[in-house]
């Protein structure tokens, strides 16, 4: 993604902020309304179901006390420890507690004997007790504690109203509780923040009932209104974003179309010329951005195919620079003057090592005039041996324009020309003439030899031009092309020859080089 101009993101930024801001604010003021109507709204549910679930356990209450005193003096002429008795106890109990919408277990119990229906062993820490009283039968008191198990209103309260009941005694002890964060048998002071809570006195029970609700579980019961208001929120924030974004485009398209274009363009992908979508002034600029792509590309096509040929060039360079023929004649020669005359041997072999010294002297391209004379100098000497002095070797070069630097074996390959091509290996002649004027070192080579006919001096020059992977003449053809590279077509190679007569090369290198 194209990152957006400062002036683009500000008039983004102001229509995104005049969308969303307001609807924002509604949205808040919204919600904290519904907050506070919702809060209202619990306070009186719950002032309504405390005093519903205050008459129902008191109702209760009072139902069973009146069944239990009503059947006092049967109780007292029964033994809960006598089989049959048992029988007509559990049946006077049951019919004490069996009472219409409401389900309850009890347990009758001394030290050494308990009673009761709680089949499912159901936890009693977790049902509600509404009646605690000692009962008299004939071998003693036992305690009755009766518990309500099922009542569909107080059901209703916890699992569809989220709220919570307790029983809690005058010293704050839980007695019963369905709220798990308040377990029973937890001393507990009500918070005065995050709940919503009313008590009511249950004097039969010696006892506060308290219902509370949890705010957070009020905002769960309003969860789907703040959904539809999220929702409406970031409905009208992505509207706000994209009608924003859209209106910043359209008054900022044409810059940002430039602004893509140079980056196709650095990253070398800018495709034809495409206009900008409405006539302005802009379209100076983008079709300035087209013109300079297309020469920088023009540009970069011509390094790429320079440096190419450099590389061809410098390959075919080390080839030639290690010519098997010359290594294999000279090590013939020095094998031969061993056994006839071993100082001129041991000078020949001398002479050849420092001339590989020098080839293989990479680092660096330029060298001193003077350097690449004396390498010819000993070339020439080795050769001698074999031609038995035939070589005549002749420098005219001014003693300043030898402290001068050329490219490193400019100058050789004419003269290692001159010499493989003197066939009859009659007397040969090479003169080697540098001169200097304002810009430019004219180096000139002439010899005697054989020279050329037409027909060969025309295939000559046409091989200087050839790529140096279609020609076996790489000396001249690769010093060729790399002068060209360097220093332009007018450091061309230039060579002149008559039949019988001799050949003159001549070339042009810049000075300062």
């Amino acid at each position: 993604m194209i990152p957006t101009k400062p002036y683009q993101r500000m008039i983004r930024k102001s229509l995104f902020i005049t969308t969303i801001l307001p609807a924002f604010l509604i949205i808040l003021i919204g919600f904290v309304t519904f907050l506070g109507v919702y809060r209202m709204i619990e306070i009186n549910n719950l002032k309504h179901n405390i005093v519903q679930s205050k008459d129902i356990v008191t109702s209760l209450n009072q139902k069973v006390t009146k069944a239990i005193n009503n059947n006092k003096h049967q109780f007292e002429s029964l033994n809960p420890k006598n089989d049959h008795d048992k029988t007509e106890i559990r049946r006077l109990i049951n019919d004490s507690i069996h009472i219409k919408d409401a389900s309850m277990i009890y347990i009758l119990e001394n030290h050494d004997i308990k009673m009761t229906n709680n089949y499912e062993d159901k936890n009693l820490s977790n049902l509600l007790r509404i009646k605690s009283q000692n009962i008299k039968f004939n071998n003693g008191y036992y305690k009755l504690s009766i518990y309500i198990e099922e009542q569909p209103y107080l059901n209703q309260l916890h699992y569809k109203n989220n709220q919570h009941l307790l029983l809690v005694d005058s010293y704050d002890n839980v007695l019963y509780s369905n709220y798990e964060k308040i377990p029973s048998n937890y001393k507990v002071t009500l918070p005065k923040f995050g709940y919503v809570y009313k008590s009511e006195y249950i004097p039969e029970l010696n006892a506060h009932i308290v219902l509370l609700k949890d705010i957070h579980e009020i905002l769960n019961d309003g969860i789907k209104l703040l959904s539809i208001m999220l929702l409406t929120f970031i409905i009208l924030t992505i509207f706000g974003y994209v009608s924003s974004s859209k209106i910043s485009q359209v008054q900022t398209r044409d810059i940002e179309s430039i602004i893509k274009r140079i980056k196709y363009a650095k990253e070398r992908k800018l495709g034809t010329y495409e206009p900008l979508s409405r006539t302005s002034e802009l379209e100076e600029i983008n079709k300035y951005v087209y013109d300079l792509f297309e020469s920088n590309e023009a540009l970069i096509r011509s390094i790429e195919d320079t440096e190419k040929s450099l590389r061809e060039i410098q390959l075919k360079e080390i080839e030639r620079q290690f010519h098997p023929h010359f290594l294999f004649n000279t090590m013939q020669t020095i094998q031969y003057l061993v056994s006839t005359s071993p100082k001129k041997a041991e000078e020949i072999l001398q002479k050849l090592s420092e001339m590989l010294r020098y080839s293989l002297r990479v680092k660096s391209d330029n060298v001193l005039v003077k350097d690449e004379l004396l390498y010819i100098k000993k070339y020439v000497t080795i050769q001698n041996v074999r031609f038995d002095d035939k070589i005549k070797l002749l420098i005219d070069v001014p003693y300043d324009i030898k402290e001068m630097k050329i490219d490193k074996m400019c100058i050789f390959p004419f003269i290692e020309n001159a010499i493989k091509h003197n066939e009859y290996e009659c007397d040969l002649t090479i003169n080697i003439r540098i001169r200097e004027n304002t810009h430019n070192l004219l180096i000139i080579i002439k010899d005697d030899g054989e020279g050329m006919s037409k027909e060969q001096l025309r295939l000559t020059r046409e091989n200087l031009n050839l790529s140096v992977y279609e020609t076996t003449h790489l000396g001249l053809n690769h010093l060729n092309h790399k002068l060209i590279l360097k220093y332009g077509l007018r450091s061309k190679i230039k060579i002149y020859s008559i039949e019988n007569k001799g050949t003159m090369i001549a070339l042009r290198i810049p000075r300062g080089r």
